[in-house]
């Protein structure tokens, strides 16, 4: 069995370049595959996604929702957590052996695999540590990819276009890498079952997604230097597709494919970040007064007010992993007693939490409140507009009373892009976050999987993912 992710490719776009004869490889494997649309129950972000795919668990058992952090109700403040490692479905008896190529949230050796390469190439800043199992198996990796794990290129209020322009061209050259690297490794290695995660999609379409809709009214600000780039996001599409072609025709012609994506990518410019304000404003949060705040948060947040860009660049450089967890400020000092409802971070979308009476442990939410409570903020929510008068809410998730999720995942609109909140006749401002990012997720992935394994059915859930590719093979669930 050969699964092939294509992380945060849009199917929209694959079956836009298949249909015009631009990615012959994925359309001649759709022609003898079903397909089949990814998609949670209940779709909170893209971080939990992948830890979904690798346990079979769903978020609120995996716990993994926002890169280390976790909201600790009994603190009161997002906290960062030493996870155990989760335990893959392909890890379960019956594999007779794995090969893993760059498959987030995997172990760094396991004694049913023919190879682990872990960090080669990643997109996600959490899995920059770089291992090969076994080692010798780092002779077919050749050279490293040209990736740096994690970075940001800010081409807004930077100098930093050039770099920006070679994101193509890093990406085009990563894709030849992985390519011939994933065809070494099957060939000398040759695992019952591989999964090879391409996360070029993923990075570039962050960075290049204006490529491909350049008139796209969010795009209006993009200075100009950052739109006349070498290489466009179609372009990695296209070699990409050269490279599954290579890997399927080394897989063979008796060998399972499966091609799929978590979810997809969609025009953006930057991150909303207006939710704390407005629930500060409509009343439903509250800061605490200047005396009561804790001493040592204030002096933080003093000096990370005060210290130059540049300081701030060498300090994340030389600063171990762990302190900057311990000195990450995610959370303003609420007054909690007069705070019900307060937004929590998330890498995309507006997250809310309830401040509920023994589930937090300054909770003033009566428990019998919970749901009106909620009604009330969703329409709060669906009420609010942009300054040209758009709705700024398009789909409102409510999760349940669990301990670690949000209560509410508010997934914006286009016109939430726009900095300002409009409710009845308030008005809330707050910059974007990340204003370079041009590419944002959306709520659905796809799956190419053969039709005798698919059946009937057209939807499946990250969490079920991985235990429909392994029935070919045999791994029970």
């Amino acid at each position: 069995m050969l699964a092939v992710a294509l992380e945060s490719a849009e199917w929209t776009l694959v079956q836009r370049l298949m249909d015009a004869g631009e990615m012959p490889n994925l359309a001649a494997l759709a022609e003898r595959s079903a397909k089949l649309t990814v998609a949670p129950e209940r779709y909170i972000g893209g971080v939990p996604l992948w830890p979904s795919f690798t346990s079979g668990l769903e978020p609120e058992e995996h716990r993994r929702l926002y890169g280390p952090w976790l909201w600790d109700p009994h603190q009161m403040r997002v906290a960062s957590q030493q996870f155990e490692p989760l335990a893959p479905l392909w890890s379960r008896a019956g594999a007779g052996s794995v090969g893993l190529f760059d498959m987030p949230g995997v172990p760094e050796t396991s004694p049913a695999a023919a190879f682990i390469i872990r960090g080669w190439g990643s997109h996600n800043p959490m899995e920059r540590e770089y291992t090969v199992f076994p080692a010798d198996a780092a002779s077919l990796l050749a050279e490293r990819h040209p990736f740096r794990c994690g970075t940001e290129i800010n081409y807004v209020s930077g100098d930093r276009v050039a770099e920006l322009s070679r994101v193509g061209s890093d990406t085009i050259r990563g894709l030849r890498l992985r390519g011939a690297a994933g065809v070494r490794l099957l060939r000398r290695l040759r695992p019952e079952v591989a999964m090879i995660d391409f996360p070029e999609f993923h990075r570039s379409g962050h960075w290049l997604w204006h490529t491909l809709e350049p008139g796209d009214p969010l795009y209006e600000s993009i200075p100009d230097a950052a739109r006349s780039l070498p290489v466009g996001i179609a372009d990695v599409y296209r070699e990409a597709d050269r490279q599954v072609g290579l890997l399927v025709e080394e897989a063979g012609p008796d060998a399972e494919v499966f091609v799929f994506s978590l979810n997809g990518m969609e025009p953006a410019h930057g991150i909303p970040d207006f939710l704390r304000s407005v629930l500060l404003g409509t009343g439903y949060a509250r800061i605490a007064k200047l005396r009561t705040r804790s001493l040592p948060g204030r002096g933080l947040r003093w000096v990370k007010a005060r210290t130059p860009p540049r300081v701030k660049r060498a300090y994340h450089g030389a600063a171990s992993e762990k302190l900057l967890l311990r000195a990450a400020q995610l959370l303003p000092d609420y007054d909690w007693a007069a705070t019900r409802a307060f937004a929590i971070p998330s890498e995309q979308h507006g997250w809310i939490r309830l401040n509920v009476e023994g589930r937090e442990v300054a909770g003033i939410v009566p428990a019998g409140e919970y749901d009106a409570t909620c009604e009330g903020i969703e329409a709060m929510l669906r009420s609010l507009v942009s300054a040209a008068g758009e709705p700024l809410v398009k789909q409102v998730v409510r999760t349940g009373k669990d301990n670690v999720l949000p209560d509410l995942a508010v997934h914006w609109t286009p016109a939430a892009h726009g900095e300002v909140a409009r409710l009845d006749g308030r008005e809330f401002r707050a910059p974007r976050i990340l204003p370079w990012l041009v590419g944002q997720h959306t709520v659905e992935g796809f799956c190419l999987a053969p039709e005798w394994v698919a059946g009937e059915r057209r939807t499946v859930a990250p969490a079920e993912l991985q235990e429909l590719m392994l029935a070919p093979v045999g791994v029970a669930a």
